[in-house]
């Protein structure tokens, strides 16, 4: 089964800290289980405290080129079946070969649209 999402209408806004804080009996479990170490963490969050500014740095970028890689492996899976499909009679075979010129050259097109960070030509 091939499942296909697309990224930039799944990307959210979120803020953590109006959620339930962290049991402090989950310290010693990420520690031991994880190797994350507390005090470090709290240093960190201590040094660099969230601020206005940096919520609102959001990269719409990232998020178009990851829905541009998926929308290519989408693509490069459907290829490959229209590649793979043997069986065709002599009918089908000029429709499948139209398909997968189309595809080729859309995959082709998101590509370069990738290559270009995200931007049309």
């Amino acid at each position: 089964m091939w499942i296909y999402s697309r990224h930039d209408e799944a990307v959210e806004f979120w803020d953590a800290r109006d959620g339930m804080p962290m049991p402090t009996s989950f310290d010693d479990r990420l520690e031991n289980m994880f190797g994350i170490e507390r005090a470090k963490v709290d240093k960190w969050l201590h040094d660099y405290p969230p601020t206005k500014g940096i919520e609102k740095q959001f990269n719409p970028s990232a998020a178009l080129q990851y829905d541009l890689m998926f929308r290519i492996a989408a693509w490069n899976r459907q290829i490959q079946i229209l590649e793979g499909g043997s069986n065709r009679s002599d009918v089908n075979t000029g429709v499948a070969v139209r398909s997968l010129d189309e595809a080729r050259a859309e995959r082709a097109r998101l590509i370069g649209e990738l290559q270009r960070g995200g931007r049309k030509p």
